[in-house]
């Protein structure tokens, strides 16, 4: 009983560990990937198919992968929402 508590214990204090961990300031790694080019080879041609997977060419101007907002209590820094949070929601209203 007391090493089920443990592990749940355990357990659970890992799982929260991960999400104070997020980070969203900075350059992230795939701000630094590029593509290659197919290879050319002598004699190969390659076939074209319209099912084909296309990669669409980086556009001048990267979106952030944080920005900042108006409400300082939303994401992980002060005044910052992270792409890989979801949105603060909005209460509703209680209809009395």
């Amino acid at each position: 009983m007391k090493i089920q508590f443990a592990l749940t214990l355990v357990l659970a204090a890992s799982v929260t560990g991960c999400a104070s961990s997020a980070h969203c300031v900075g350059e992230q790694e795939y701000q630094r990937a590029y593509s290659l080019q197919p290879p050319e080879l002598q004699g190969l041609k390659m076939p074209t198919s319209s099912a084909a997977l296309v990669i669409p060419a980086p556009v001048a101007q990267m979106v952030p992968f944080a920005s900042k907002t108006k409400d300082g209590s939303i994401g992980e820094k002060k005044g910052m929402q992270c792409l890989d949070a979801p949105p603060r929601m909005v209460p509703t209203p209680n209809k009395s």
